[in-house]
């Protein structure tokens, strides 16, 4: 759709409100001149083991991709059954634009998530698509220990048709203070794996309720308080086919307590 632009005050940078369907979303562009450079990572530090095209590292460890990155984004959403389907109120073309210009085009740009499987019906399809259209991207999951089989299970077969696109996960110890598989425990990886990979950019491709507290607790932590800025793409719930935008449509819990709290850094 038309965009509408605009410098912001004092950054260089331009903010573009853009048009999905009926569902206005802000986007930001970097407009600096990105450096070309190649980096090599080095697979074979102590910590970190390759299988196949997937390494994978124990928290504190990291790969060398994020440790040396030049652009972080974190990439949330809504998760298996409730990501709609691409067309009118959800382009993938669209967003996986969106997701590439704020990764800019320079060697060095990772996407992080949080180790959801990956599912047609979820907002890793747009991750997945992504890492096809761009072979110098590399993806970093952050997942618990104790489902690292899941992760594989579910990721593997994709990493045949990325071509040079590099996937690497992270594990983090399984929780203690939370029940496995509970919202709590969810959020406490989200965080977690927001101040491991030092994102300074949230992309939520919409979100329900353990987004949600991961953007209020991030609004009370210091760390994040100045740091990191959201940027919601408000897409309608649900994977019914032929699904139009609208303003009965469900956006999700992250949308709903943004509309109501107005957090100072999302967009």
């Amino acid at each position: 759709g038309p965009e509408v632009c605009k410098v912001a005050g004092g950054t260089g940078r331009q903010v573009c409100l853009m048009n999905i369907g009926e569902a206005i979303f802000w986007r930001e562009h970097d407009e600096a001149t990105a450096s070309q450079e190649t980096r090599h990572d080095d697979m074979g530090s102590d910590g970190i083991t390759v299988s196949g095209s997937l390494t994978t590292s124990r928290a504190p460890v990291l790969p060398h991709c994020l440790s040396n990155a030049r652009r972080v984004v974190h990439l949330k959403g809504f998760g298996t059954g409730n990501f709609p389907p691409d067309g009118p109120s959800c382009s993938d073309a669209l967003l996986i634009d969106l997701l590439l210009s704020l990764l800019g085009h320079a060697a060095g740009a990772v996407i992080v998530w949080d180790g959801d499987e990956f599912s047609e019906n979820s907002f890793t399809r747009i991750l997945d698509k992504a890492l096809a259209a761009r072979a110098n991207l590399t993806a970093v999951a952050f997942f618990y220990a104790g489902l690292q089989k899941e992760f594989e299970r579910s990721w593997q077969p994709r990493l045949e048709h990325l071509g040079a696109a590099r996937m690497h996960l992270v594990l983090v110890d399984d929780p203690t203070t939370a029940a496995f598989g509970s919202d709590e425990s969810w959020t406490n990886l989200g965080l977690q794996a927001l101040h491991l990979s030092r994102a300074s950019q949230v992309l939520a491709l919409g979100g329900g309720g353990v987004v949600a507290a991961e953007a209020e607790s991030s609004l009370r932590d210091a760390h994040f308080a100045c740091s990191l800025r959201w940027i919601l793409v408000p897409i309608p719930k649900g994977t019914q086919e032929g699904m139009i935008a609208s303003q009965d449509a469900d956006y999700g819990s992250l949308y709903r307590r943004f509309q109501e709290q107005k957090w100072p850094n999302f967009v």
